[in-house]
């Protein structure tokens, strides 16, 4: 394992700043020896980490998707049960059992765990943290 870390991933986004605003931002990015991005990053996340308001309302949104996930894998479960009849599904059992169980479990996980991350992805869209 590395001693140095990768860089987080940036995602591209484009906001309106005010005037005054925007020039503060490049003033302290000068001051710091660094890019008015790094300096918007840095006080978005200061700010948005230590209102506990919002910390409460994402624990509160990320609970209730946890909730969701029963609810939509138990009607997929039954809607869409594991086509074991496919002949290719068929040729695979015969030919690596151990294989064919662990694609007939994984597909029944995957019934109750992709909602899960649908709804965790649609979040963080919004939430970028």
């Amino acid at each position: 394992m590395s001693i140095v870390n990768k860089p987080p991933q940036h995602v591209k986004r484009e906001y309106q700043l005010e005037e005054p605003v925007a020039l503060v931002v490049e003033k302290y990015a000068t001051f710091i020896d660094s890019t008015p991005d790094h300096v918007v990053n840095s006080a978005l996340k200061m700010l948005l980490w230590k209102d506990k308001h919002f910390m409460n309302w994402r624990k509160q949104q990320q609970q209730a998707a946890r909730k969701e996930v029963p609810i939509t894998g138990t009607p997929l479960y039954f809607r869409l049960p594991f086509p074991e009849g496919n002949i290719f599904l068929r040729v695979m059992a015969l030919r690596s059992p151990s294989g064919f169980e662990v694609l007939r479990y994984s597909y029944t996980l995957f019934l109750f765990s992709t909602p899960y991350i649908g709804s965790e992805n649609r979040r963080r869209s919004h939430t970028k943290f």
